[in-house]
């Protein structure tokens, strides 16, 4: 080999090894059933900041979330389409200023404020509708389907049971607010999952707590427990969302 050859040969290693390494460095890019996971977990964060107001540990677990969502939320709508993406960016981009606020004004991590609510409230289900409607086509299998029928059940719950608005804090032509059939589907697949689920498992553990708050879901808008379904409902969805192997 020429010495020309054997540095050409050096010369392409080097850029595949640095190509490599720059891949390996590189984030995923989120899909639509990650995103929607991250967002009811952030809905049932801001549901316990408006239930319990005085509580600050509520204010930083908004924020702390906000921090983990953002930089997906804006890689996530990055890899969109341009139609998709120049539409939904102002949407998100809306949402976070109106909640956590900017130098020009406070967000709903401040304070609660009615006007500030209804519009962050316009913004995220514009966000949510989008990403529920892409995760639905992306969840082909039984556990992705289950992640995000939980997804949308801790969402819908938290949205009503938790909202300053109650009942009126989703359209009556939203699927979600349908907390009986979503909850009806659910129980369906939760059979197909157990099917060959070992009876000690992370699933049947999860199962048991679907099971414990599974009548509260039902009776949203009559007794509001957010407390209880936020947190059993975010063990369900996380442990859904590992047997799936979904990134939440």
């Amino acid at each position: 080999m020429t010495y020309k050859n054997h540095a050409r040969h050096l010369l392409a290693g080097l850029l595949l090894c640095c190509t490599s390494a720059v891949l390996a460095q590189t984030p995923a890019t989120p899909n639509s059933l990650d995103m929607a996971g991250q967002l009811a977990l952030l809905i049932a964060d801001v549901g316990m900041m408006h239930y319990e107001p005085d509580n600050g540990a509520h204010v930083d677990e908004v924020n702390t979330r906000m921090q983990r969502l953002s930089p997906l939320m804006d890689r996530y709508l990055a890899a969109q389409p341009s139609a998709e993406r120049s539409r939904l960016t102002p949407e998100w981009q809306a949402m976070r200023t109106l909640l956590l606020g900017d130098n020009t004004g406070a967000g709903l991590v401040d304070g609660y404020d009615s006007y500030l609510h209804a519009t962050y409230s316009a913004h995220r289900d514009i966000l949510r509708e989008a990403i529920i409607r892409a995760a639905r086509q992306q969840a082909r299998g039984v556990p992705e389907q289950a992640t995000l029928q939980m997804a949308r059940i801790l969402s819908g719950y938290m949205l009503v049971a938790a909202s300053p608005f109650g009942s009126f804090a989703m359209s009556s032509e939203d699927e979600d607010a349908d907390l009986s059939r979503l909850s009806q589907d659910m129980d369906s697949l939760w059979q197909e999952l157990l099917a060959d689920a070992p009876a000690q498992s992370p699933l049947r553990d999860a199962h048991t707590k679907w099971l414990f708050i599974r009548s509260s879901v039902l009776r949203a808008t009559e007794e509001s427990l957010p407390y209880i379904v936020s947190r059993n409902g975010r063990q369900i969805l996380l442990a859904l969302a590992r047997n799936a192997n979904i990134s939440l």
